[in-house]
């Protein structure tokens, strides 16, 4: 009696602690805030190269414009872990055509699917963090884009694989800058050509535009912007390329398509040098 006693006490006991489980609020997974940056073409070392199509396009198309590089963490499907990911966001930008061959000019999120493509962290054995993109672009054909940070700066190369003769090739080369940056006359760096500019439209207060010396984006030129110089000048583009490129070439155990596009960022760095 006393053993039957005792064990119908544990059942209460067990089921008991059962339902006070139950009645515990579920504790989720702590996943921390997504980060988003704003960053600037520099036109003058963004380029699209656009071949191929029924009219054998072979054009050399400059990007201009700005977007928005979210990064962050999600859960995947078996919710026991967080995966780093990487997404273009508000692409507000256009390539631009200098000849009177074809379009003037194509919408750079629409012809790539920029903020179509998941990105995730490369696979480059770097000291600087890269974000590898991939997915189709607007022709729906493959389309894979590797952007390596340096300090504010974005470097970004990338390629279609169109499937046939009347498809677009695209060939992406692009450098941005994380706003504000002051770089007035769009050459990729903060010099005194930027002082000349911001001095000489200093106190306009309506509708100023990056190249008067509005920094910020907020239409006007100030205090803030002569500031935001202060702080950048020096700044300048080939640097920040000549740097992702020691960096990528310190990595030789790299699988394609990669190792394509590192031989690539050398080539763009020594350029960026001899223009500089």
């Amino acid at each position: 009696m006393v053993n039957q006693i005792c064990m119908l006490a544990s059942r209460i006991s067990l089921l008991a602690v059962c339902l006070y489980g139950a009645s515990l609020p579920t504790m989720a997974m702590a996943q921390p805030p997504n980060v988003l940056r704003n960053f600037r073409f520099v036109p003058r070392y963004s380029t699209l190269e656009l071949t191929g199509g029924f009219a054998g396009f072979d054009l050399d198309l400059s990007i201009h414009g700005t977007f928005g590089l979210e990064t962050g963490f999600h859960s995947p499907d078996d919710h026991l872990s967080l995966r780093r990911f990487a997404r273009f966001v508000d692409v507000d930008a256009e390539a631009l055509n200098p000849t009177d061959f074809g379009p003037y000019s194509f919408d750079f999120d629409d012809t790539l699917n920029l903020s179509g493509l998941r990105g995730e962290p490369g696979l480059l054995l770097l000291p600087l963090e890269n974000w590898q993109f991939r997915g189709v672009d607007g022709q729906h054909a493959p389309m894979s884009l590797l952007a390596i940070e340096v300090g504010r700066w974005l470097v970004m190369f990338g390629s279609n694989d169109a499937p046939c003769c009347d498809f677009f090739n695209y060939e992406v080369t692009a450098i941005a800058r994380q706003v504000p940056f002051a770089d007035f006359d769009g050459d990729g760096d903060s010099d005194h050509d930027d002082l000349i500019r911001l001095s000489a439209n200093l106190g306009t207060t309506d509708g100023a535009l990056s190249e008067h010396g509005d920094s910020d984006g907020d239409g006007d030129v100030d205090g803030h912007d002569f500031l935001n110089l202060q702080r950048d000048y020096g700044d300048t583009a080939a640097a920040a390329v000549a740097l992702a490129s020691n960096a990528s070439a310190a990595s030789r155990a790299v699988p394609e398509p990669s190792s394509s596009l590192i031989a690539l960022l050398g080539v763009v760095g020594l350029l960026l040098y001899r223009r500089s």
